[in-house]
């Protein structure tokens, strides 16, 4: 069962309804909340008394969340033509990928493939396009996953 779906907690019509395009500013503000209380709180995780909070962020945040969710920022990030809108979503891009340099690579699925594959996409990306896309935060993963080589 798909415990994702609207459908378990609304009604069809009033799913229809609730479908309105997404404030992007606000997203990115809540990305940038989770990304900053994470790093306030990142040295008490690794005490022992903290292991379970730590293990229930590891758990929220681990499978293919935060790729999922990056890939979907990222793609209005490079098709966006509103610099405004692009800013926004840059900024959750940014966030995202701060959250996953707190986790191992081996617990988000499909991330660092997926930031290797956009980087290496960027050589054939048409320089009014790449000029638009910032990869410092990409490439601060990679580092900060050990990835220097």
């Amino acid at each position: 069962e798909d415990i994702s779906s609207l459908s378990i907690v609304m009604a069809d019509d009033e799913i229809d309804s609730a479908k309105v395009p997404p404030n992007t500013a606000l997203m990115a503000t809540i990305a940038e909340s989770i990304s900053i209380l994470w790093g306030s709180i990142e040295a008490d995780l690794k005490h022992e008394q903290n292991e379970s909070a730590a293990d229930i962020l590891m758990e929220v945040f681990s499978g293919n969340v935060l790729t999922e969710v990056y890939s979907h920022f990222e793609s209005k990030t490079v098709d966006c033509l509103e610099d405004a809108k692009m800013a926004e979503c840059s900024r959750a891009c940014v966030a995202i990928l701060n959250c996953a340099g707190k986790m191992k690579e081996t617990e988000i699925e499909g991330l660092r493939a997926h930031v290797i594959g956009e980087l290496a996409k960027a050589t054939d990306m048409p320089p009014e396009k790449r000029t638009r896309v910032n990869f410092s935060p990409n490439m601060a993963l990679l580092c900060e996953w050990g990835m220097t080589e």
